[in-house]
């Protein structure tokens, strides 16, 4: 198995991943059930609602790590856009390509946060250690991540509605 081999981390969670069945469980059943680390591409095209609220009420929260999979097409116009020489179409912010497979993703990660709280009515300090605590813990990053003293200040404040209010980096407001 691949945690014999140092493997903790399953990126794209469950996408391309061999799904679960009752005789063999695969690889999502896999990453459900073992120490893996998941990261959700959480923009309702990746994954479903009730997808993400089942990894939530399954896994424990420090094996949770939002990510994007965005393309350069992500808040620009419907349209065809390239991804390493090959011809992504966006509609309705869904990437793919022409046969239909997805391809990337449009999703800004104060919206992968939004919708990971919709889909699942987590705290606000889960929230802080899927979107940012979780992934710096797992690449042994050891003095960001928390507001303490000694530790890099790289905060993104957010309102009640989680929208983007400021963007802190190395002590300084830059948004």
């Amino acid at each position: 198995m691949a945690l014999d081999y140092g493997v903790n981390r399953i990126t794209h969670f469950p996408n391309a991943i061999k799904p679960l069945h009752h005789r063999e469980i695969g690889g999502v059943g896999a990453g459900l059930l073992n120490d893996f680390k998941l990261e959700l591409i959480v923009d309702n095209i990746h994954l479903s609602p009730d997808f993400v609220k089942l990894v939530y009420s399954i896994k424990n929260i420090e094996d949770i790590i939002l990510v994007t999979d965005s393309i350069s097409a992500t808040n620009l116009d419907d349209g065809k856009y390239s991804l390493g020489g090959l011809e992504v179409f966006v509609k309705n912010k869904k990437a793919t390509l022409e046969d239909g497979t997805i391809a990337g993703s449009t999703l800004t990660f104060d919206n992968a946060i939004r919708n990971f709280y919709n889909s699942t009515n987590c705290s606000l300090q889960e929230l802080a250690k899927i979107s940012s605590y979780n992934a710096l813990q797992n690449l042994n990053i050891f003095n960001e991540g928390r507001i303490k003293e000694n530790y890099i200040a790289n905060l993104v404040l957010l309102s009640n509605n989680l929208e983007i209010k400021h963007t802190i980096f190395e002590g300084k407001i830059v948004y």
